[in-house]
Parts: structure tokens; C-alpha cells; sequence
């Protein structure tokens, strides 16, 4: 109740003045995908708002948006071949030439729910226990920041130690109902589209690739959905064909090798 009562007297415009950001960083539904990665990957965040032809806020895309729409046009796992995985086509093209509007919301989670910035933190707590990670926030119906559950994080840890909020901080993860659901991992040999499909499936943001040593405690690590990201960014930016390394056109992503001599036609690797 006590941590209710503070941030029922906290604006989202409070909350959004703690957050380090000097921009929001935006994009367009009509924009690729392609570009939504690039800007995730350099801003170093894992969703943008997106901006509809009439200059308003018409949805979120984020990482798990780009990972499950990947999980969807890909072939099954024993579908997959050398010359496929070599070449992209299995889903790099697809996803990259796709445009924002069409991937938007293909998790079906991380629903994107719009608050005025006069609105009482409170109000977006329902929001975030049901799973969802981040939400606009609008002044006078014009964007001016992204909330994030981990910004909450924050402005409530230096709180929580002071008045009747100290009862909540000496309780254990276990008194809280926390930490009953099995982290999800993969081994360090898994395969890139195996760790796709099971992102997807358990619609999460990241998860533990975990290397177990000769000795009791296994070394672990979080590889996380911007981790991916920044990879395919950095395939993306390349511009390069997976068959012969020629240089692709940024405009039509088309090489020398996906046209027939002598004729306009995309020949299929």
C-alpha cells in the first residue's frame, strides 16, 4: 500500500524527468525494419514508438515484434541447409525490406497503451505486472518520452528504504511471489534459429546462455534480445550478398549475382 500511495503522488512526467535520454528516437510505420534495428541497435534500446502519416503515435515496435516475425517466416529447423543459411534467404531479406507497420504488435504482447504525462505512476503499474516493458508517454497528445518499468526501478529503489516502504524491501523474492518461473536458457552450441523460436515461443526478451565447467558453479551469462539486435544491424549495414560478398544496393538490396546475364529478372539463390 505504501509503495502505491508514492507513486499514486508520482507523475509519469516525474518519473520520465529521471530517465538519462535527450531525444525520443522514433520511427515511421512506412519505415523498413531494417532502419527500426539500426536505430534500436545505435540508441541501445530494445523498442521505438512509431509515427503514423498524420505525425501521431500509432504503435511500439520492439525486439520481440522483429524476433517473433523472424521465428514466423523462417522454415522449420531441419528445413534449413548450408546453401540456405549461407545465403540469408531463409528470413534476413524478409525481414529487412519488411516495413515497421506490418510487424508491429507480431508478438501479441508489450501492448502499447499511451498515458498523459499527468497521469499518476500508478496508473501504469496494472500495465507492467501484466508483462508489458514500456509505454508513451504524451503531452498534449504529442509524444514526449517512453516509461520504462526499469526507470520505476529506479526511482523506487532509493524510496523503498525510507517509512512504511522498508517492510516491502526486507521481504524475500519468495514472500512476494517472485522467482517461481524457470529461467529459460540455451547452451553456448545452440543454434541461432533454434534461440529465435524459443524467444518467440515463450514470448520473453531475453534469456541465459549458460556454459557449464568442470567444477560446481556453472558460468552463465544473459545474452539478451539487443545482443541480437546489434548483430543483424551490423548484417543489415554490411549490405553485402551472403553468396558472392558483392555489394548490394541500400535502396533495392540487389546484387550482381541475383540477375541474370542479360536480362532485369531477380534470380532466386
Amino acid at each position: 500500500m505504501a509503495v502505491f500511495k508514492h507513486l499514486h503522488g508520482t507523475s509519469l512526467a516525474a518519473l520520465l524527468s529521471e530517465q538519462d535520454v535527450a531525444e525520443v528516437i522514433t520511427v515511421k510505420d512506412t519505415d523498413t525494419v531494417e532502419l527500426a534495428i539500426k536505430r534500436m541497435s545505435e540508441a541501445r534500446v530494445l523498442a521505438l514508438p512509431v509515427i503514423g502519416g498524420d505525425g501521431k503515435i500509432c504503435g511500439m515496435v520492439d525486439t520481440l515484434d522483429i524476433i517473433s516475425f523472424m521465428a514466423s517466416v523462417a522454415p522449420e529447423g531441419e528445413e534449413l541447409t548450408k546453401e540456405m543459411l549461407k545465403s540469408m534467404e531463409c528470413f534476413g531479406r524478409a525481414v529487412a525490406f519488411m516495413t515497421v507497420a506490418n510487424i508491429m504488435d507480431a508478438s501479441g504482447v508489450n501492448a502499447c497503451v499511451a498515458f498523459d504525462e499527468h497521469t499518476p505512476s500508478s496508473a501504469v503499474l496494472e500495465l507492467f505486472a501484466q508483462g508489458t516493458h514500456r509505454c508513451p508517454v504524451l503531452s498534449s497528445e504529442e509524444l514526449t518520452g517512453v516509461l520504462s518499468q526499469s526507470t520505476m526501478v529506479r526511482h523506487m529503489e532509493p524510496m523503498i528504504r525510507r517509512g512504511q516502504m522498508k517492510d516491502v524491501a526486507h521481504k524475500t523474492l519468495g514472500d512476494l511471489g517472485l522467482g517461481q518461473v524457470p529461467v529459460l536458457s540455451v547452451g553456448p552450441d545452440a543454434r541461432v534459429i533454434d534461440a529465435i523460436n524459443m524467444i518467440s515461443k515463450n514470448k520473453v526478451g531475453q534469456m541465459t546462455c549458460a556454459s557449464w565447467i568442470p567444477s560446481p558453479t556453472p558460468a552463465s551469462w544473459s545474452r539478451n534480445a539487443l545482443a541480437m539486435i546489434n548483430k543483424l544491424a551490423v548484417l543489415f549495414n554490411a549490405h553485402t550478398c551472403g553468396i558472392g560478398s558483392h555489394p548490394l544496393s541500400p535502396g533495392t538490396g540487389v546484387c550482381p549475382c541475383d540477375l541474370q546475364q542479360g536480362g532485369g529478372a531477380r534470380r532466386q539463390h
